[in-house]
């Protein structure tokens, strides 16, 4: 796959943004990602600062190859051809590759607070990728924001979309209040930003 206009069409990025376009990604290979999960043990994760504020609070299933079936395997392939595309034409950043594929479960009440990828613990991280795989009406709340400065851009919730943005891009999900919300995240690295 490589990159093109009508592609680009399709993407949500930070600072470039596509409304109402078919997804990237079907409902048959976002429902393969989802039942692969479902049948899997979740981590819950907590994070707490200093202060005691909850940072994520989520269910996470870290993938790896072994862990995998085919469908996944196939899902991580194009999103590494999308996201590596993607990168060329628009940030031209210094990517090594993807990590795994980490699918998350956000059940109510569940959210992550506003926060950055990029810090000195995790200097590699170049980009976030995020994929919407729960269908927009299966949940309330866990809206996916992202951006500098409230207001916060909203990423769609339309089964299959995507969005990309910088590690250093701030971004949250809101508390689900009803629901399940599912989404598969991966981050391109490579060395640190000179």
């Amino acid at each position: 796959m490589s990159f093109s206009p009508a592609l680009n069409s399709r993407i949500t990025t930070s600072y470039q943004r596509a409304v109402g376009k078919a997804p990237l990604f079907s409902v048959e290979e976002c429902d393969a990602v989802i039942n692969w999960a479902a049948a899997k043990p979740f981590a819950v994760r907590n994070e707490f600062r200093d202060s005691g504020t909850t940072v994520r609070q989520h269910k996470e299933l870290q993938s790896t190859p072994a862990t995998r079936d085919r469908r996944v395997l196939a899902f991580q392939r194009k999103l590494e051809m999308i996201v590596g595309d993607l990168n060329k034409e628009v940030w031209k950043f210094d990517i090594s590759g993807l990590l795994n594929i980490d699918v998350l479960r956000y059940e109510v009440g569940d959210q992550v607070t506003i926060h950055v990828d990029l810090n000195d613990a995790s200097y590699h991280l170049k980009l976030a990728a995020f994929v919407q795989l729960s269908p927009a009406n299966a949940y309330e709340g866990g809206t996916l924001e992202y951006g500098g400065a409230p207001p916060l851009d909203t990423a769609s919730r339309e089964q299959g979309s995507l969005l990309i943005i910088p590690a250093w891009v701030a971004h949250r999900v809101t508390p689900v209040t009803a629901g399940t919300r599912y989404s598969a995240v991966c981050w391109a690295v490579g060395p640190s930003f000179r």
